[in-house]
C-alpha cells in the first residue's frame, strides 16, 4: 500500500513513489543486498542481532529475490480500492535515506489514479492484509486487468476519430419538416 493511509505519518511516501519511479518496503532496516535466499536473509537478521519473525524473512526475500523485472505491481489503498498499477523495472536496493522504507525496487508506473478505484474492477475478492504478496489466477479478473492496462500503456489515452461527414449540407428546415425544435 505504499504507507498506511489513515497514519499521516506515512501520508509522504506514495507521492515520493511516484515522482521517483520506486516502491519501497518498510521491513527492518536491514540490508539483504547479497543475500539470494529465505536462510541468507534470516542469518542477515541473526548478524544484526535481531531474531526474526518467519513474516520478516518471507517478505524481504520475496521482495528481493521473488519479485523480477517485468512483474506487475498493485499499490492498494486499504483492503477494497487501489491506486496505481506499477511495472518491476529494477533490481533490489538497499537506500536508508527513508529510514523507516528502506528496501527499494524501480517501477515504471503505468496507472496512476487521483481517486482510487474500487477491487472488484480487477479482484474477485478484497486486498489482503499482507506487506505484499501474489496475487493468484483465480482472484485476479486477468483480462479486466489488461484492458485497464491498454487505455494507458504508453502514458497517454486511447485515440478516437470521430468523422463527420458533409456537415454543412443538411437542410435543417426540411429534415425537421418544420417542427419547432426545443433545444
Amino acid at each position: 500500500s505504499l504507507g498506511d493511509t489513515l497514519n499521516p505519518e506515512d501520508e509522504q511516501i506514495y507521492p515520493d513513489c511516484i515522482e521517483n519511479k520506486y516502491v519501497r518496503l518498510g521491513w527492518s532496516g536491514i540490508d539483504v543486498t547479497d543475500c539470494n535466499s529465505k536462510q541468507d536473509v534470516r542469518e542477515r537478521f541473526e548478524e544484526n542481532g535481531v531474531k526474526p519473525s518467519n513474516k520478516a524473512v518471507y517478505v524481504l526475500d520475496s521482495f528481493k529475490n521473488r519479485v523480477a523485472k517485468g512483474d506487475l505491481i498493485i499499490v492498494s489503498d486499504g483492503n477494497r480500492k487501489f491506486r496505481a498499477i506499477a511495472k518491476v523495472t529494477g533490481d533490489y536496493i538497499f537506500d536508508d535515506s527513508q529510514e523507516d522504507f528502506p528496501q527499494v525496487r524501480h517501477v515504471e508506473w503505468l496507472q496512476v489514479y487521483d481517486e482510487s478505484l474500487p477491487s472488484e474492477l480487477i479482484l474477485r475478492k478484497s486486498f489482503s492484509q499482507q506487506t505484499h504478496y501474489r496475487l493468484m489466477p483465480d482472484t485476479l479478473k486477468e483480462s479486466a486487468l489488461k484492458e485497464r492496462l491498454k487505455i494507458n500503456v504508453d502514458g497517454s489515452p486511447k485515440n478516437y476519430v470521430l468523422v463527420i461527414d458533409e456537415i454543412n449540407r443538411g437542410n435543417i428546415s426540411t429534415c425537421c419538416r418544420g417542427e419547432r425544435l426545443n433545444l
